[in-house]
């Protein structure tokens, strides 16, 4: 199963929680959700913050797999 979200602005707990996910429940590393715009959960890589920390080691632990798009615009 693939899952598609938008702009997280790192709001993690509350957009991917039980309530609000219950899918994720059923979900394994085979199953794919994709954020598209503003992920938020890390801006220093290598040098995270606590929270960022958190954050990637939550999402590492994770049933699904996460991918993130990134565009950078100059």
């Amino acid at each position: 199963m693939i899952y598609i979200a938008g702009d997280t602005h790192a709001d993690f707990k509350h957009r991917f929680n039980m309530d609000n996910f219950p899918e994720q429940m059923e979900m394994t590393k085979d199953d794919y959700v994709i954020i598209c715009g503003d992920f938020g959960g890390a801006w220093n890589v290598g040098q995270e913050s606590k929270n960022e920390k958190h954050w990637l080691d939550w999402f590492e632990e994770c049933s699904y797999t996460l991918f993130s798009w990134l565009a950078f615009l100059t």
